[in-house]
């Protein structure tokens, strides 16, 4: 990336592409690792990303959701269809983007570091009578696909998508990140660190960046809609780069800026070099910074 920018059309058109297979992965290989066998330790090996990398044509979108990568001891199994799961019937509409979904970092100068995205979305789940206590609603990211290892079974926990992180730089803590917005957040939080890590931009200016979101995949949630090909760019990125983008294939939508479906990454870091404690919030949604 010598030389390039963060809207560079081929740095989003990379990371989209990357993202896609990502998230082919999980439909294909994630669920209860008590259940199933999840096979961690070769989707994180140097060989298979490699080979993962070069899988994306770098001047054209792959349409949909493209193929899992291939694990040895693991059968092939097709992309899912456009369509992607059909919906069962039901009265009510259930969000993909469950609200009340927060997120929470803290870092102290004892060099302990915390990372948290508590959520438990309640806005359409039912009350129980007499006691006022809502029903959780997580149980909508599981699969009812059999051949899905994220499938609903007796005594199996559900895949969900909250993914708080910490970074940590030659075994100390570095920083922590994370963000509501469903599938949006591994999209957003992969930006924000690209940004700070490979741009050298401050927390506060990574997390403002222009941002994108890929829908190419069948979604976390119930009834996990899948729309093939699209991107959803911000408006503060350029149009020129938008226009090359659908010359590569994606499907683009704008949003406008500092859209609320990007997400609302929060940031705690420690500067080595500075010997500070740096923090960014999103303007996206309510968040804040404090030190004390």
């Amino acid at each position: 990336m010598d030389g390039s920018t963060p809207h560079n059309p081929e740095v989003i058109h990379h990371m989209v592409e990357a993202l896609k297979l990502a998230f082919a992965d999980r439909e294909r290989y994630l669920g209860d690792p008590l259940v199933v066998k999840v096979p961690m330790e070769q989707l994180l090996s140097r060989s298979y990303l490699a080979e993962q990398r070069a899988r994306i044509d770098p001047h054209v979108a792959y349409p949909g959701c493209p193929p899992a990568g291939h694990i040895a001891g693991f059968p092939r199994v097709e992309p899912p269809p456009p369509a992607g799961e059909a919906p069962v019937a039901t009265a009510r509409t259930v969000s993909a983007d469950l609200p009340g979904t927060s997120y929470l970092c803290a870092m102290d100068r004892e060099g302990n570091i915390f990372s948290a995205t508590p959520s438990d979305g309640y806005s359409q789940s039912e009350v129980i009578p007499g006691l006022g206590l809502a029903i959780s609603e997580r149980g909508l990211q599981g699969s009812l696909n059999p051949d899905n290892p994220n499938v609903v079974a007796p005594g199996k926990r559900i895949r969900l998508t909250p993914n708080p992180a910490l970074v940590l730089r030659d075994g100390e803590p570095f920083i922590a990140i994370g963000s509501p917005g469903a599938d949006r957040q591994p999209q957003a939080m992969t930006q924000v660190l690209s940004k700070i890590l490979i741009w050298h931009m401050n927390p506060q200016q990574a997390v403002e960046h222009a941002r994108f979101a890929s829908y190419s995949f069948p979604q976390g949630a119930f009834p996990h809609q899948y729309e093939p090909g699209k991107l959803r760019l911000e408006a503060d990125v350029p149009e020129d780069a938008t226009a090359q983008l659908r010359a590569y294939g994606h499907d683009v939508d704008r949003w406008p800026k500092w859209s609320w479906s990007a997400g609302g990454v929060c940031v705690a870091m420690r500067d080595p070099e500075r010997r500070v404690f740096v923090g960014g919030a999103d303007p996206r949604r309510e968040g804040y910074v404090v030190a004390v």
